[in-house]
């Protein structure tokens, strides 16, 4: 009986102390399977703008709570705690929004997707960032406003913005009524997807009635009607040869209704290759839109001739960008460069329009004017 009982003890012993090893522990490690390795989204350059890998944590198992000793380690650290007894690993994603606040509201929408091993988006760093910077010189006159830079020809979408971030894009979901005998719109556009990878309404065609649409399906079909090109948006780079751009590049195109405000421009104005967005909910009258030299500035390098900094004189203006994209723009000269602060450059010496042959050193000052 005696023999019994201590039986029944030791069991209980026994199974007390497999509990606190934990079951979660695997009794050997084991590959995480291929699809989990990672995930990458980067810009249209190939720059990496957001990193999701996996990582552990490890807990040492006690008789009270387990305690945390380590985190963030990577697979090849976290090794050598599988097969250890006493010890649980907790695998979770860690994930780097490398661009900064520009983009991780517009990446977040790509987080939920399944995709192996990465994606190239259509985004380029310099004008999402020139377009994040320039939107918000109007929130005090919008209580919702939206922005993009789509390329023509290839309907990519080079910068796409909104503000507040918890709601849905105002280019998306605002809708505006169109007159059936309008003269700036292909009007057999309206009523269908742009093409864009995010969720959009759709609005209505109705023939020989008004229609309704989106600014992002109204900028499509102003493009189609300008430019004579069937484009469809997108959000992913597309890695092909383009031709053609719209003949004209009358505007701004301005609508208003109710409290809803859209604008368009082509850009440049000789041979417009980019259409650019504004639109929104109005707090008061609307605001007088004229310059968007941040934007253009940015935009310089992608435009067929003349090219990025030989449509400068001399020495550029750099004010507005960031130090990252300040060093691009003047990428290949021989320059010593130096910098102070952090942020955006608001000062710069040798001044914009400086002959280049006068030029041996740059000073750049920065400041967080965010």
């Amino acid at each position: 009986m005696k023999k019994g009982r201590a039986l029944g003890l030791i069991g209980l012993v026994l199974l007390v102390l497999v509990g606190l090893m934990g079951l979660k522990a695997p009794a050997s490690y084991e590959e995480p399977p291929l699809g989990d390795l990672g995930r990458a989204i980067y810009d249209r350059e190939s720059r990496l703008l957001f990193r999701s890998e996996p990582r552990y944590r490890v807990y040492r198992l006690r008789k009270e709570a387990p305690r945390l000793v380590a985190e963030g380690l990577d697979k090849k650290e976290a090794q050598r705690f599988f097969k250890t007894p006493g010890f649980s690993l907790e695998r979770y994603w860690h994930s780097q929004y490398l661009a900064g606040e520009a983009f991780k509201d517009l990446l977040r929408a790509f987080q939920g997707r399944n995709f192996y091993p990465s994606l190239r988006l259509s985004l380029s760093w310099e004008v999402q960032e020139g377009l994040y910077r320039w939107l918000g010189r109007w929130r005090e006159a919008f209580s919702e406003l939206g922005a993009a830079v789509i390329e023509i020809p290839s309907g990519e979408v080079f910068a796409l913005s909104h503000w507040p971030p918890e709601r849905p894009s105002s280019l998306q979901h605002l809708l505006f009524p169109i007159p059936s005998g309008s003269k700036e719109f292909d009007v057999h556009f309206f009523g269908q997807a742009t093409g864009l990878e995010l969720k959009e309404e759709l609005g209505s065609y109705w023939p020989g009635g008004p229609s309704w649409a989106t600014p992002l399906q109204m900028a499509r079909a102003l493009a189609v009607k300008l430019c004579k090109v069937p484009v469809k948006f997108t959000l992913f780079s597309q890695d092909r040869a383009l031709t053609g751009s719209c003949s004209r590049g009358e505007g701004p195109y301005q609508y208003l209704f109710q409290k809803k405000w859209v604008e368009f421009r082509l850009w440049p104005k000789e041979q417009p290759r980019f259409i650019f967005i504004l639109a929104g909910e109005l707090k008061a009258n609307p605001p007088s839109i004229s310059d968007w030299a941040l934007v253009e500035r940015s935009l310089l390098r992608y435009l067929p001739q003349p090219r990025g900094r030989e449509a400068f004189p001399g020495f550029p203006d750099l004010r507005g960008l960031t130090l990252k994209a300040a060093l691009e723009e003047l990428r290949g000269r021989d320059l010593k460069i130096r910098f102070q602060g952090f942020g955006t450059v608001v000062r710069q010496h040798p001044s914009p329009g400086t002959p280049w042959k006068k030029i041996k050193e740059c000073v750049l000052y920065l400041k967080d004017e965010t």
